[in-house]
């Protein structure tokens, strides 16, 4: 659901809330592990807690191509800007005696965010996937 403010287009957070347990699933299930195989000092790295807070992406624009796109097919650019107000807690046991733990309790992304719906159906569900990648290395600095 997109709101309009403050002259500004902003996200509604409701989704991000919705999935919230589906980001703490990839982040321990997925990426939890690629870091635990990346250095063998990391192999008791764990998240002890992955919560994304309240606040939601605002999308400063947007640009739908029209020209030398295939007609079965939507691209848009979304110029996104996050200040979160997440908080990630992460843990490795083992590294000495005591252990080491850290916390990231803010974070700032801005970059443009490429969103493909293709191939378009004629019938529900419309969309037949959607693809999202940033076209450059988003600007990310701790809060």
């Amino acid at each position: 659901m997109l709101n309009e403010s403050n002259g500004s287009i902003r996200l509604c957070g409701r989704c991000g809330r919705i999935s919230g347990c589906s980001w703490r699933k990839l982040f321990q299930e997925k990426i939890e592990p690629l870091i635990r195989a990346s250095n063998g000092h990391l192999k008791a790295f764990t998240f002890t807690k992955v919560h994304f807070g309240e606040k939601s992406p605002r999308i400063n624009g947007v640009k739908a191509y029209t020209k030398k796109v295939d007609k079965r097919e939507v691209i848009l650019d979304i110029q996104l800007c996050y200040t979160g107000d997440c908080e990630i807690n992460v843990e490795v046991k083992k590294m000495c005696k005591a252990g080491v733990k850290g916390v990231v309790r803010r974070v700032q992304v801005h970059g443009t965010l490429r969103v493909i719906l293709a191939p378009l159906l004629a019938d529900v569900p419309f969309i037949g996937a959607v693809t999202m990648f940033f076209i450059h290395k988003p600007i990310t600095t701790p809060g």
